[in-house]
């Protein structure tokens, strides 16, 4: 036996690990319906439960998530727009379930199908709602920068604003900023606003430090987050790489105009 694989368990390991197993949990009967725990970890960091029902007349059974997707969005305060709703139907679509009533819907099924289903539905349950909070993060990111666009509005007064601005750094690349404000006196402030994803961060931090290689006393540059977004520390200790000062967006204002 190879000494990297372990002996073959004995009657007491075995009866140990069974015990262990023994405290998972079981389907349980509530509200007149079938409950299945799982061990699929939601986006929303607790585990999917696949609902059963159906059977009283054909011995046919539907499986869904309960509700639970567009009760977890409500719960945290999301609007059910229809590019959200919308979402959630194309991922159901993709795994051959529907959305009826706010609910993922799969079947119905025969009986001898429905043990074999649940990890199925739960893993559909844990992609809509990726789906879906997809969604919700272009909507917010939208939306903060719809707020940041009105704030360097009032900053500009007798400037510019700019979205989508390009310049060129030192390495000739060229480079697309979130945010360009021109103000009087020929300066210009250059501001971008990543999101906490690794791809975001990597290319705010590229454009940002090959901007200031340029050394020009006519820039100002800045990146701003929105704590709201939850950044992971080690995220925003990536940021400050760029070199250039790294603000909250509450703080954005009086930063720009120091």
């Amino acid at each position: 036996m190879s000494e990297n694989l372990s002996p073959s368990m004995g009657g007491q390991q075995g009866a140990r690990v069974l015990s262990a197993l023994a405290t998972r949990r079981k389907p349980y009967i509530a509200r007149g319906k079938v409950h299945v725990p799982t061990d699929v970890i939601l986006p929303s960091h607790d585990l999917a439960i696949v609902v059963v029902e159906g059977g009283a007349k054909d011995d046919r059974y539907t499986l869904s998530d309960g509700g639970h997707l567009f009760t977890t969005l409500d719960l945290q305060g999301y609007r059910l727009t229809p590019a959200v709703i919308k979402a959630a139907k194309r991922a159901a679509a993709h795994r051959g379930a529907s959305i009826q009533n706010y609910e993922i819907i799969f079947g119905p099924v025969p009986l001898e199908a429905v043990p074999a289903l649940i990890s199925h539905v739960a893993e559909l349950e844990r992609e809509a709602m990726l789906a879906t909070f997809k969604i919700l993060a272009k909507q917010e990111r939208r939306a903060l920068k719809d707020r940041i666009s009105g704030l360097l509005e009032q900053i500009a007064e007798a400037g510019t604003v700019s979205s989508s601005y390009k310049m060129q750094g030192s390495t000739t690349a060229m480079h697309r900023f979130d945010f360009a404000l021109a103000l009087p006196g020929r300066k210009k402030v250059l501001l971008d606003v990543p999101v906490p994803d690794p791809q975001s961060i990597a290319a705010t931090i590229l454009r940002q430090a090959d901007i200031a290689r340029l050394s020009s006393s006519h820039l100002a540059q800045f990146i701003t987050f929105d704590p709201q977004d939850n950044w992971p520390a080690p995220s925003l200790a990536q940021l400050q790489l760029a070199g250039v000062p790294l603000i909250a967006v509450s703080s954005l204002r009086e930063t720009i105009l120091q």
